[in-house]
Formats: structure tokens, C-alpha cells, sequence
């Protein structure tokens, strides 16, 4: 199993850093499949950490926008955070939050394409 943790951790890293090379994430975010999947995967993986006595601030690493040796002040991305934090509160499944940071993720681009 803590492999498989490694694996999402990874895979989900991956797919988010074309989101977080620009300077204000929240503009350069598009809401396709594979974000949704990371952030999905993401959120699984902080739920399934949330059990296993892990700390919220451990895990903020994963959304950090700029590199650790910098001397300014560290800068997050916000989708990553609110999806890290919330599955430290999250009462279901992990499987269950996954499915519904797809869900609203989903639902998010269907309204985008409508407007």
C-alpha cells in the first residue's frame, strides 16, 4: 500500500506542474481531465494520509508553487491546498472524496462551457 501512495503522489505531481509554472495559478488552471484526475488522486492520497497520523504540514510541500531554496516567502497554490487540507477532515472513504473532487471538478467545466 505504501507504494502505491508513492505512485499517486508522483503521477499526480506530475500532471499539476504545467498549472503551477506560471505565475498566478488560479488564471493558468483549466479545468480538463487530467487536472481533475490529480487533484482527485491528490486528495485520495491526503485522505488515506489524514488516517495514518500524518500531519497537514507535511504534506503542504505538494503544493508549493516555487522551488524550496528560495529565500522569499513561500507561495502555495490555492486549488492544491483547499484539496489537501479538506481531505484531512474528510469523514468517508478516500475513494469517496476522489469521487466528488471529480464530480465538482466536472461539474465546474460543464458550467464553464455553457457560459
Amino acid at each position: 500500500m505504501k507504494r502505491y501512495r508513492h505512485i499517486f503522489i508522483f503521477v499526480g505531481l506530475l500532471l499539476t506542474l504545467p498549472a503551477t509554472a506560471s505565475t498566478d495559478v488560479t488564471t493558468t488552471i483549466k479545468y480538463d481531465t487530467r487536472y481533475c484526475y490529480a487533484y482527485a488522486m491528490i486528495g485520495e492520497d491526503s485522505v488515506i494520509n489524514s488516517r495514518l497520523g500524518l500531519l497537514p504540514e507535511q504534506l503542504m510541500e505538494l503544493a508549493r508553487l516555487d522551488s524550496a531554496n528560495t529565500t522569499t516567502a513561500p507561495r502555495y497554490s490555492p486549488v492544491l491546498l483547499r484539496t489537501i487540507l479538506d481531505a484531512f477532515l474528510w469523514q468517508e472513504s478516500p475513494q469517496h472524496y476522489a469521487q466528488s473532487i471529480l464530480h465538482n471538478c466536472n461539474s465546474y467545466q460543464a458550467k464553464k462551457q455553457n457560459a
